[in-house]
């Protein structure tokens, strides 16, 4: 069982690093996206409307 305990600690370490790489990717991409997320969703309504009618 302590052998267990030993290969999990190693597990937990992983995701700190991804909290530090998080926030500095977060940063960027969050002004960046909101454009292009909008851009798309003009996109979408045109086809879920074809698909609304023939589910209708």
């Amino acid at each position: 069982m302590s052998s267990r305990d030993n290969e999990a600690k190693p597990e937990i370490t992983p995701p700190h690093h991804h909290a530090l790489g998080y926030p500095s990717s977060t940063t960027a991409p969050q002004p960046v996206s909101p454009p292009p997320v909008q851009h798309y969703f003009p996109e979408p309504p045109a086809l879920t409307n074809a698909l609304l009618p023939p589910a209708l």
